[in-house]
């Protein structure tokens, strides 16, 4: 992978990263207008939607942590392998 194509998937990184804060932030909130609502209402269909929000957020910033591993992975596989051109330099080529 060229230098160019490695760059972008460090800015997909750095997008993925500010958009899983982003979701994190939005399940925050909505853990604590869950646990703000009246004992009585707690089993209403509301607070049913609630839960399955926070559920579905949870969900979400797994899978953003899964993208997140490999493209890691995939920068620090391509980081440990020399290329054609540097094997050649090292051989004198």
């Amino acid at each position: 992978m060229n230098a160019a194509r490695r760059k972008r998937i460090d800015q997909s990184i750095e997008f993925i990263i500010k958009q899983t804060e982003e979701v994190e932030s939005i399940m925050e909130e909505e853990q604590e207008a869950i646990d703000n609502i009246p004992e009585n209402l707690q089993g209403s269909a509301r607070y049913g939607e609630m839960e399955e929000a926070i559920s579905h957020l949870e969900a979400v910033i797994r899978s953003l942590d899964d993208a997140l591993d490999v493209l890691q992975y995939e920068l620090s596989r391509r980081a440990t392998v020399p290329s054609v051109k540097s094997t050649k330099k090292t051989l004198g080529r």
